[in-house]
C-alpha cells in the first residue's frame, strides 16, 4: 500500500536521510521533509522529490509550511536529534498516544546521551521504533525493528584495488571529536604499515561524497570505528561509511557489537569485530597476508549489503 510520509532530520545525510527520502519515492509513496539545513557532504544535491515538497528551516524560517506536509499518513524521525529539535518544536503533546502513526529511526549517539527519557517519549505517543544494532542494548524491553541506513551506489564508481595494501578509514564530521577513536585507529595502522612496506594508509578527510567513495573502492580493508572509553557506554558498530565500503568490495571491521537481534528480518550482517587495538593490529596483519580469505569475506559482505540495504528492501522495510 502506497502511503504520504512527511521525514524529519537534522539534514539530508543525518542517518542518510535523504537515501531514506529517496528510497521512499522511488518505490512509489509520496514524500515531503523538513530539515534543520543542508548538509556539507551535498546529499541534499541528490534528493529526488520537488523542490517544494522539501524545508530547510536555518535558510527558509521555522514558520515555513511544505506542499505536502498538511495530511500526511505516517511521521519519519530519522535520528534522535531530530526527535528533540524538529519534532518538539512542532509542540506535540508527549502526554498521551498520537494519533497518527509515528516512526522514529535511531542512528545516532545523542540517543545513547538520552536513551532513558527518549524511550520515555517514543512509549508515551506509540512510536514505532527502528535502531542500528550497535543501538539496539538500549531498546531492552521495548519492541524494536533492526534498521540499517539505505545506500545505493552510482555505477561510474568502479572498484579497482590499490595494488598496494591499501587500509581506510573516514572520521568525517566526527573526526574533530575522536567519537569513531580516529586516533587510536590511526596510530594502530601507522604502526603497523611502519613495519609493512607493502601496506598503506587511506585516511579520509576534506573530501566530497564521490572522492569518499572512490577512495573506499581503491581500499583494500576499511576500519569503521574503534570508540574510546565514555561515559554513557556506547560500544561501537557500523554506520553509513563502513556500510558504503561494504558495497564497494572492502573488508569491513569494527569495535563493538553486530550481533543478531532479529533473524526474520535481517539476518546477521557478516562484520569483523574486534575489541582493541592490539586486535585491530592482530586483523590488519592476517588480512594482508591471507588475500584468498580476504577476497571471500568481501564478497560475503558485499553480498550481504546488496540484499538488505538496497532503497527496495529498506523502503519496504520501513513502510510496513
Amino acid at each position: 500500500m502506497k502511503k504520504v510520509f512527511l521525514i524529519l532530520a537534522e539534514d539530508p545525510s543525518f542517518g542518510a536521510a535523504g537515501n531514506l527520502l529517496n528510497a521512499l519515492y522511488d518505490n512509489g509513496h509520496e514524500v515531503s521533509a523538513m530539515f534543520t539545513r543542508k548538509d556539507e557532504k551535498e546529499f541534499w544535491k541528490r534528493i529526488e522529490i520537488p523542490e517544494d515538497q522539501v524545508v530547510y528551516l536555518e535558510n527558509q524560517g521555522y514558520d515555513t509550511p511544505v506542499a505536502g506536509v498538511s495530511a500526511p499518513d505516517e511521521i519519519i524521525v530519522v535520528g534522535a536529534s531530530a526527535w528533540d529539535m524538529l519534532f518538539v518544536s512542532l509542540n506535540y503533546d508527549f502526554s498521551k498516544k498520537s494519533a497518527m502513526p509515528i516512526k522514529v529511526i535511531l542512528t545516532d549517539t545523542y540517543y545513547v546521551r538520552n536513551y532513558q527519557r527518549l524511550n520515555e517519549e517514543f512509549e508515551k505517543v506509540g512510536a514505532k521504533v527502528y535502531a542500528m544494532q550497535d543501538l539496539m542494548r538500549y531498546r531492552v524491553g521495548f519492541p524494536t525493528e533492526i534498521y540499517y541506513q539505505p545506500i545505493e551506489i552510482d555505477d561510474n564508481i568502479g572498484v579497482v584495488k590499490n595494488q598496494k595494501f591499501t587500509i581506510c578509514h573516514s572520521p568525517g564530521v566526527k573526526s574533530k571529536t575522536n567519537q569513531k577513536g580516529t586516533i587510536q585507529i590511526s596510530e594502530t595502522i601507522n604502526k603497523y604499515i611502519a613495519t609493512n612496506k607493502n601496506a598503506t594508509y587511506s585516511l579520509i578527510t576534506d573530501a566530497t561524497y564521490q572522492e569518499c567513495l572512490s577512495e573506499k573502492a581503491k581500499s583494500h580493508l576499511f576500519v569503521d570505528q574503534l570508540p574510546p572509553d565514555n561515559d554513557y557506554g556506547y560500544m561501537g558498530g557500523v554506520g553509513k561509511s563502513g556500510l558504503e565500503a561494504m558495497l564497494l568490495g572492502s573488508v569491513v571491521l569494527t569495535k563493538g557489537e553486530i550481533g543478531n537481534y532479529n533473524e526474520e528480518t535481517y539476518p546477521e550482517a557478516p562484520i569483523q569485530v574486534f575489541q582493541s587495538e592490539q586486535e585491530l593490529y592482530k586483523a590488519i596483519d592476517f588480512f594482508e597476508q591471507n588475500p584468498e580469505v580476504r577476497k571471500f569475506i568481501a564478497e560475503v559482505q558485499q553480498a550481504w549489503a546488496r540484499n538488505f540495504i538496497n532503497y527496495e528492501f529498506v523502503a519496504n522495510h520501513v513502510a510496513k
